[in-house]
C-alpha cells in the first residue's frame, strides 16, 4: 500500500498508468484498442465494480451506455484523482461501500497482490458480483518485490478458490505485453 501512495503523491495525476516506462500517448492508445476489443464482451451488463480502479482510467469504458459504476480503490489520493477526472461516477476506499454489480472488473491489479490477497479481492467481487472479468499481465517475471506475474491457469486456479467457475479466456497484447483476459461466474 505505502508503495501506490508514494506513486500517486510523486506522479499523479499526470502520470500513473502501468509501468513508470509507459508513455502517456501510447498507452491511451493501446486502452482504445482493448476497449474496442471488450465493449462486446460488456453490452449485457448493466453495472460495475471496477476493484482496484486506481485513478479512474477505465472508469469512460466501463460506464458507457448509462452502465452504473462503481470504483474502489485502497488509496485515498487515487480515489481523490478519480472523482476529479469522472464526477459523474461513484469512487469509494471503503469496501462495504461498493455495491452489488452485475459484474466484476479487474486491470492490471491482482499482480500486485500475493496469492492470500488474490483470494480474498476475488472472493470480495464474488460476494458482490455475478460475473467477473479479469485482466492481468501474464508476460512478465517476478522482477519486482510489488508483482507477481502468474499465467492464466494461476488465475483460474485462484479464481476457483474464491468460488469462481472459469469460462475462457484469451491474450490480448497490450503494447509489448501480453494481457490474459479471464472471464468467470459465480459458482
Amino acid at each position: 500500500m505505502e508503495y501506490w501512495e508514494n506513486r500517486y503523491a510523486v506522479m499523479a495525476p499526470e502520470k500513473v498508468v502501468g509501468d513508470m516506462r509507459w508513455d502517456e500517448d501510447v498507452y491511451a492508445c493501446e486502452q482504445e484498442k482493448f476497449a474496442a476489443r471488450m465493449r462486446p464482451c460488456l453490452k449485457r451488463h448493466l453495472s460495475v465494480l471496477d476493484y482496484g480502479c486506481g485513478i479512474g482510467r477505465w472508469t469512460f469504458f466501463l460506464s458507457e451506455d448509462g452502465r452504473g459504476y462503481v470504483g474502489y480503490d485502497p488509496v485515498p489520493r487515487a480515489i481523490e484523482i478519480a472523482e476529479d477526472l469522472n464526477p459523474r461516477e461513484l469512487f469509494t476506499t471503503d469496501r462495504e461501500l461498493c455495491d452489488n454489480a452485475d459484474l466484476g472488473w479487474t486491470c492490471t491489479v491482482l499482480q500486485h497482490l500475493c496469492d492470500s490477497q488474490v483470494i480474498d479481492a476475488l472472493s470480495f467481487l464474488r460476494e458482490k458480483c455475478e460475473r467477473l472479468i479479469l485482466v492481468e499481465n501474464v508476460s512478465q517475471h517476478n522482477d519486482r518485490d510489488y508483482i507477481y506475474f502468474r499465467t492464466i491457469a494461476q488465475y483460474v486456479m485462484l479464481m476457483r478458490a474464491a468460488g469462481w467457475i472459469w469460462g475462457q479466456d484469451f491474450i490480448h497484447v497490450f503494447g509489448n505485453e501480453a494481457h490474459g483476459v479471464i472471464f468467470g461466474e459465480k459458482k
